[in-house]
């Protein structure tokens, strides 16, 4: 009796542990079976037509989605072909296990993505033949059609066709998002924005599938091409490759190029962050190596357009330039050559006949920063070019620079003050001082 009890307690332990990996692996083949149906379902989730809200999407699938619902209803009820699949499926099971029959190796050789791999490839392959088995005509088979002739069956005539090929490039989009306001955006030094020509190009490579054997499909595919490359407006340009390897999808492939990144919607909110993590004396240049990785990014240029500066902005800038001119002799007070005889101050060019030509700007010099029509920011740089590469070259050498201070000197004290009555405590007046003095800094620093 003894031995009974001990036996019977052993074999109730044993079948506990067969029936838990019974259990684990019933487990495992239920899941990977919800997980497949569930895939399947979301497949089915669109209605398989093209419209315009789904044209931007990622992926948009063409199909006859009743058809696709009522084959497959069909074949679940064929007990025959149903048999036929279950017993693939066993078979694949057991080839994966190998020759030790126990649940133990099961469970240890097949998981979920084991056996939705079997449902890829083995039953995928059985369930294409059990599909051409019962769909034989062409125009009735659910895969493995050329999407170039489901489509030719949809837009029959040639207008519904560049309907079709005009969504198709308008919707056609890329994945970021950008600001219109900076796109238009005129900048000084820049060609004027054209979008589609100067700035954000657009290119759209389509891929069509390759067509064999059918010349109507054949033709279409050359309509459709056409249709493509005449729906375009804007400077955009489509390339369209007629030799694509997957019969059953078109891919199209949306490129913007040509533009700053200031016209990315995001970039404001970045730079923001970006100023948050930066603003921070104690942090700043350790989140700065973390940011950029090499360097600190302060020499970096903008990525924003500068604000346009204010006339007296330009003046603070730039005419302490204006009088390293005078002083270099490229600002002059000279006769006009308009036949009156007059004289004014102006910028000096030299002709091809070697003479110097007045391009004249005020009658007196301290009214040359006031003629904001004139002394804008472009104008400020053309002289302060011109002061650099003065001081670079023809009064590189310390006694030429020295000629220039005094030069500047005399400006001030003969031309300037004269202009102001003599009049040094008015600002305007203490303003050409103190331009005067940046300008013999910018001299002996340079």
């Amino acid at each position: 009796m003894y031995f009974a009890t001990v036996l019977l307690a052993g074999l109730f332990a044993k079948l506990n542990t067969l029936r838990t990996r019974i259990e684990n692996f019933i487990n495992t083949v239920n899941v990977a079976i919800a997980e497949t149906d569930k895939n399947i379902g979301a497949r089915l989730q669109d209605n398989g037509t093209i419209s315009n809200e789904n044209l931007q999407d990622t992926i948009i699938r063409f199909y006859n989605n009743g058809a696709v619902k009522t084959f497959t209803k069909d074949v679940v009820l064929d007990k025959r072909r149903n048999d036929n699949i279950a017993s693939e499926f066993r078979r694949k099971l057991i080839q994966l296990i190998g020759t030790e029959h126990t649940f133990t190796r099961a469970n240890a050789e097949i998981g979920i993505d084991t056996i939705s791999n079997i449902f890829d490839t083995s039953i995928r392959e059985k369930s294409i033949s059990i599909h051409d088995e019962i769909l034989i005509e062409d125009n009735e088979k659910l895969i493995n059609r050329n999407i170039l002739q489901q489509l030719s069956e949809k837009y029959q005539t040639e207008d519904e066709l560049k309907v079709f090929a005009k969504k198709i490039i308008e919707q056609c989009g890329v994945f970021v998002t950008t600001n219109q306001t900076e796109i238009q955006r005129a900048v000084p030094n820049n060609a004027i924005p054209e979008q589609g020509i100067s700035i954000f190009r657009k290119i759209i490579l389509i891929n069509l599938p390759a067509v064999e054997g059918n010349e109507n499909v054949q033709r279409f595919a050359g309509k459709l091409e056409t249709a493509l490359t005449n729906a375009v407006e804007g400077g955009v340009i489509v390339k369209v490759d007629k030799n694509g390897t997957h019969k059953n999808e078109i891919t199209i492939l949306s490129i913007i190029n040509c533009f700053p990144l200031r016209v990315l919607q995001d970039l404001p909110l970045l730079k923001e962050r970006y100023d948050y993590l930066v603003v921070n004396i104690n942090e700043s240049r350790q989140n700065r190596t973390v940011l950029h990785t090499e360097g600190t990014g302060e020499n970096f240029p903008n990525l924003f357009v500068a604000a346009e500066l204010l006339p007296s902005d330009v003046r603070k800038k730039y005419v302490s330039y204006l009088i390293i001119g005078y002083a270099m002799d490229f600002v002059k007070y000279a006769e006009k050559n308009d036949g009156t005889g007059r004289s004014a101050y102006g910028t000096i060019e030299i002709n091809r006949l070697g003479r110097e030509v007045l391009t004249p700007i005020a009658d007196k010099f301290t009214d040359i920063p006031f003629k904001m029509e004139i002394f804008n920011e472009k104008f400020g740089e053309y002289l302060r070019e011109k002061a650099d590469k003065g001081l670079k070259s023809e009064y590189l050498h310390k006694d030429k620079r020295a000629e220039l201070v005094t030069k500047i000197q005399k400006l001030y004290g003969d031309i300037i003050l004269s202009e102001f009555g003599g009049n040094e405590g008015k600002s305007e007046c203490k303003f050409f001082g103190e331009q005067s003095e940046k300008a013999m800094d910018i001299i002996e620093k340079a």
